[in-house]
């Protein structure tokens, strides 16, 4: 197998692609909530996936629409992909911004902090403050 892949966003036509990146559904407005996007987007999902799966059946997919990891799990459940094959970044970012902000303030790298945001990404994510720590020592 070649090194290099197929990399597509949904709706750039690349049949047979590696990873699909699926970026489905209605932004949210001023004030919505990620959960409240859920019916509509679900919907978008059933109408969608089933042929762009047909077009790329042994893909990676990467969900990225929010609600993310609603709408990984319906992905899965409308296209009958298996779960190693649809993949939602979740807190990701979340951790990512979190182990930033607190070795800025520590004034250390942030490959020297470890922490994690747990839960669905959205309002439903919190810090678990007594799993969360910092190594001390200092950059040089």
């Amino acid at each position: 197998m070649s090194s290099h892949k197929k990399i597509s966003i949904l709706g750039s036509g690349r049949v047979g692609s590696d990873i699909v990146i699926v970026t489905l559904g209605r932004a949210r407005q001023p004030g919505q909530s990620r959960i409240e996007l859920v019916q509509g987007n679900v919907d978008i999902i059933k109408n969608v996936m089933p042929q762009v799966v047909s077009y790329a059946p042994d893909a990676i997919y990467i969900i990225v629409s929010n609600p993310v990891d609603v709408l990984t799990y319906a992905v899965q459940e409308i296209t009958g992909m298996p779960k190693e094959r649809v993949i939602g970044p979740g807190t990701l970012l979340d951790s990512s911004r979190l182990r930033s902000i607190l070795a800025e303030r520590a004034k250390v790298s942030p490959s020297n902090v470890h922490g994690y945001v747990f839960g669905e990404h959205g309002d439903s994510s919190f810090v678990p403050w007594n799993r969360n720590f910092q190594t001390v020592k200092k950059d040089c």
